[in-house]
C-alpha cells in the first residue's frame, strides 16, 4: 500500500528502521578493542599521517581520534572509553556490603556569648 502522504515518509505507529542495522556495518567498539592492544608510538604515527588516515574507513579514524582525545587527558573521552570497552561498572551498592547509610544533621550554629565585663 502505498503512502497516502506524500509529506509523512513513515506509517504512523510504524518504526523507521524495520530491517535495522545492516549486518556488515562497520562497528567503533571492535576497533577500539583492536587498536587498544597496539603501542601508542604505532597508533601517534598513523593519527600523524593524513594520506593513510584519509585511506581509513570512518570507524577507525572515529576509534583513533577517541583513543588520542583519551590518551592526552580528556577524563570524559576515557570515562566513555573505558565503559565502551569493558562495559559500564554497576553501581557499588554499599549496604549489601555491611555499611549503613550516613544521617547528616545540620544544627544553626549558636552566637558566642558576651564576654563578661569585670
Amino acid at each position: 500500500m502505498a503512502n497516502p502522504n506524500p509529506v509523512r515518509k513513515f506509517k504512523k505507529g510504524q518504526s523507521g528502521n524495520l530491517k535495522g542495522r545492516p549486518k556488515n556495518a562497520p562497528m567503533v567498539t571492535p576497533t577500539l578493542r583492536r587498536f587498544m592492544d597496539w603501542q601508542w608510538g604505532r597508533l601517534k604515527r598513523l593519527t600523524e599521517d593524513s594520506k593513510k588516515m584519509a585511506d581509513l574507513k570512518i570507524s577507525k579514524v572515529l576509534a583513533l581520534r577517541i583513543i588520542a582525545l583519551a590518551h592526552s587527558g580528556n577524563a570524559t573521552v576515557l570515562s566513555h572509553l573505558l565503559d565502551r570497552i569493558d562495559g559500564k561498572a554497576a553501581p557499588l551498592e554499599l549496604a549489601d556490603a555491611g555499611y549503613q547509610p550516613l544521617k547528616i544533621e545540620f544544627v544553626e550554629a549558636k552566637k558566642p556569648d558576651a564576654p563578661e565585663e569585670r
